[in-house]
């Protein structure tokens, strides 16, 4: 049986050029122990969540999970499902569901709660283009999360990184002042080490970040008229 998980929801409104207003999802709960991660779903292709462009150049987004697949989270619910960068769903958000899988699973009779919380306020400015968009990448724009905090709690005690990721069969050798910490804070926006000719040929953002590219200007644009901000 999935874990059961609680979302809550808000209506934010944004003001850049003009005034954006969209349902979000703010907050995913759900009650794990070590038998209910189980029925998790690939996301669904036919849900567009809030934000969302396109899985190719340039903006190279995610059906990025709040409760991750893994973890018995669907992919065909749709307050499930974020916009993400490739690269802030994976490596970052993959692998902090991997420590929290393993967690769980070395602590039976243990119930857990994992929290993913939505931050929509922590955009900045990118140089020539007048939206600001998270970690300033100019395709990554509200209403898609600016960030994403994820932390566990179990039988009412919160987890700490380095409990958690010592579970792992390859723990971290050092997670310094990071190991006491009780919650992960994750920046959308970033984006993988691409490479290869179809993407300079795209001029995909993520390989020439060239803040004077007409090219990227244009498509920066064309993706914040699309949604609704100019």
């Amino acid at each position: 049986m999935p874990p059961p998980i609680v979302y809550k929801t808000a209506t934010i409104v944004k003001q850049w050029v003009n005034r954006v207003s969209a349902e979000v999802v703010v907050s995913a709960e759900a009650s794990l122990t070590s038998t209910n991660m189980t029925g998790g779903t690939g996301p669904d292709g036919s849900i567009f969540p809030p934000g969302w462009g396109s899985g190719t150049c340039p903006t190279h987004h995610n059906r990025g999970h709040l409760i991750g697949n893994k973890l018995g989270g669907p992919g065909n619910e749709k307050y499930n499902l974020v916009t993400l960068t490739a690269g802030t769903n994976h490596p970052f958000m993959y692998e902090f569901e991997d420590s929290v899988g393993c967690c769980v699973m070395a602590n039976p009779g243990v119930s857990f709660i994992y929290k993913v919380e939505c931050d929509y306020d922590g955009y900045s400015a990118f140089p020539g283009f007048s939206i600001p968009g998270a970690s300033s990448n100019p395709f990554c724009l509200f209403p898609a999360p600016a960030a994403l905090r994820l932390s566990l709690i179990g039988n009412g005690t919160p987890v700490t990184l380095g409990k958690m990721t010592s579970y792992l069969p390859k723990p971290p050798v050092d997670l310094g002042p990071a190991a006491v910490y009780i919650n992960l804070l994750i920046f959308n926006g970033g984006y993988k080490l691409y490479s290869g000719a179809s993407h300079t040929a795209n001029s995909c953002w993520s390989v020439i970040q060239d803040a004077n590219s007409p090219t990227i200007k244009s498509s920066a644009s064309d993706h914040a008229k699309y949604l609704g901000h100019i």
